[in-house]
């Protein structure tokens, strides 16, 4: 009987692939769980539809992401912190810090990934020039951390 996987089932097939299963492996175990569905051609149809729909919305939200990122070339990000009289932080900025900095400043959440290349975390007080990469776009970002 051929299937079509909802969800992903270990050493028998990966969520949306279209396998041929034992009767009754399908009727007793895979179907009753929830885990896939009777290929049928309105099911087949009704998936592909979705991952079509799925596949454009995340090119939206990553042409969104790149235009973000873009809009961030060559700005300065300032970040208050406590130091003491010699510009030493307390307390280090690691990328999660310096990534909820970026959420402030655009409302979107990048990914740690996207800083990777960068000296972090950052430990002292002064201008930092970082460089963010995502969705093939890149953009220079200058943190200054100054004493709070």
């Amino acid at each position: 009987m051929k299937v079509l996987f909802i969800k992903d089932v270990g050493g028998v097939g990966r969520k949306g692939e279209i396998k041929d299963v034992a009767d009754g492996y399908a009727l007793n175990a895979l179907i009753p769980s929830g885990k896939a569905v009777q290929a049928t051609p309105a099911a087949v149809a009704a998936h592909e539809k979705q991952t079509a729909q799925n596949k454009e919305a995340e090119a939206k939200h990553m042409a969104a992401m790149k235009a973000k990122l873009q809009s961030l070339e060559g700005k300065k990000i300032v970040i208050k912190v406590r130091a003491n009289e010699k510009g030493h932080l307390f307390k280090s900025i690691n990328a999660r810090e310096i990534l909820d900095a970026i959420k402030k400043e655009t409302g979107e959440q990048f990914s740690e990934q996207s800083l990777k290349g960068n000296e972090l975390p950052l430990r002292g007080v002064g201008e930092h020039p970082l460089h963010i990469e995502m969705a093939g776009a890149k953009a220079k970002v200058t943190f200054s951390i100054q004493a709070a």
